[in-house]
């Protein structure tokens, strides 16, 4: 399992300066969090593996306001797991070849 500790915070990020790859088998992922989970790394795992693979959340300066996400630019089409710090599941998602696909973390109780 991953140390969910934060990490030293990288400085926001320019708009654009996040390349994502969509083809006829690949999607991307955009996981949007709080303004406190800058430098917080959260993991995700395609559905039906124990492999994981994680992201860390960034303050992103886009228009008209600013955002705070962890990006997974280039995914496999298919089921993923979002793992919550505590080591639970928070959900599973669908990424679909070609298109972006948004979660909010965390989701509320």
């Amino acid at each position: 399992m991953h140390d969910h500790t934060r990490e030293a915070a990288h400085g926001p990020s320019p708009a654009a300066s996040v390349v994502l790859e969509l083809t006829d088998r690949i999607g991307a992922l955009i996981i949007d969090a709080t303004a406190d989970l800058v430098g917080t790394e959260i993991e995700i795992s395609r559905a039906g593996t124990a492999t994981r693979t994680h992201s860390m959340v960034r303050e992103r300066l886009t228009e008209p306001h600013r955002q705070y996400s962890a990006v997974y630019p280039s995914l496999e089409a298919g089921e993923y797991t979002i793992w919550h710090e505590d080591g639970d599941s928070t959900a599973t998602i669908t990424v679909t070849a070609g298109h972006v696909a948004r979660f909010v973390y965390p989701q509320a109780n």
